[in-house]
């Protein structure tokens, strides 16, 4: 569904995924790329399990993703 190629910095995500699962991949995959840049060794499973969990979190609360992106826009 994903693939992250951290080399090139590139992440591509298939198309035509239902909105949630497109989601959830676009975060397995910048979990991938975080992974990669500090060498963390991951197993792809727990990778898995913290991109389900966090899209699960910024999907039952909005108010946080927004919060998190007003943090990030003051930077």
């Amino acid at each position: 569904r994903g693939s992250c190629e951290a080399t090139r910095q590139k992440i591509s995500i298939q198309q035509g995924l239902p909105p949630d699962e497109e989601r959830d991949t676009a975060l397995h995959e910048v979990l991938h790329a975080i992974e990669e840049a500090f060498g963390m060794n991951m197993p792809d499973r727990n990778i898995r399990c913290l991109a389900t969990g966090l899209h699960a979190v910024f999907r039952d609360n909005p108010e946080f993703f927004d919060y998190i992106g007003e943090r990030i826009r003051e930077l």
